[in-house]
């Protein structure tokens, strides 16, 4: 009797073990499928965005409104198409990808070209008015720090590019050294000022040392080249090149 409940059970442990066995073989074809599915769902998203951006580089281009439906679509889908790393996944949106890389490119170029007369410290406004005017279509201050984020892997120890706020401007700085809190004082004294600053302004306005005040100038004229220096007024001056209203000309 109890060998044939032995027989019973184990023949049920068998069946047990033959249904896991195939639930598991079922499983594991039917995630292979999902997979495959999943995969050839990427590459058919894939291939449309980037023929969509292709056939569409020259609204990409030239109407800003086009990018920025273009960005938002690509954000709702949680896609970046600035990540263009080797071996990224959209990597090849090259309609709207290299519009940005074309703009980081002239970015560094006007930065680089006029950082002996700007320090490296440029107003945003011009930066933007300068681009349009050399692509003749709105540059706006998205694909300003669109460009900025297509630079990023690139910064070194001779440039970094960073907006930065200064008495509710923006500034797009292009060196590698950060402007101090004493640096961004002077710029904020300057621009009440027309443009310029003198040793008695600063000691007046911010309360500092005389030794403080000396120092801060010299390192903004002599080490960081933010100020220039005029020594044919009574106490000598000290200007911002990038408040200069004619900056624009010296970018484009």
């Amino acid at each position: 009797m109890s060998r044939r409940n032995n027989k019973g059970i184990g023949s049920l442990h068998q069946q047990h073990h033959q249904n896991n066995d195939a639930y598991r073989s079922l499983g594991n074809s039917i995630n292979a499928q999902q997979l495959q599915s999943i995969h050839h769902q990427i590459s058919t998203f894939k291939q449309y965005l980037t023929d969509f951006s292709k056939n569409h580089r020259k609204d990409i281009e030239s109407n800003v409104q086009f990018r920025n439906r273009f960005t938002e679509m690509c954000s709702t889908i949680d896609v970046d198409p600035l990540n263009i790393s080797r071996g990224s996944l959209f990597s090849n949106l090259t309609g709207f990808s290299d519009f940005y890389l074309s703009l980081a490119v002239q970015l560094v170029d006007m930065c680089v070209s006029t950082a002996t007369l700007t320090g490296g410290l440029v107003r945003v406004e011009d930066i933007l008015n300068a681009l349009s005017l050399k692509r003749k279509t709105q540059i706006t201050l998205s694909d300003l720090q669109k460009s900025i984020k297509v630079l990023a892997p690139l910064h070194d120890n001779r440039h970094q590019y960073e907006i930065i706020p200064v008495n509710q401007i923006l500034y797009m700085r292009s060196q590698p050294k950060e402007l101090n809190n004493d640096m961004l004082s002077l710029l904020s004294l300057a621009h009440s000022n027309h443009g310029w600053i003198d040793q008695s302004l600063v000691q007046n306005a911010q309360s500092w040392t005389v030794e403080r005040v000396r120092n801060s100038l010299r390192q903004a004229v002599m080490d960081d080249g933010i100020l220039w220096i005029d020594n044919q007024a009574p106490q000598s001056r000290y200007y911002f090149p990038s408040l200069f209203q004619d900056i624009v000309q010296s970018l484009v």
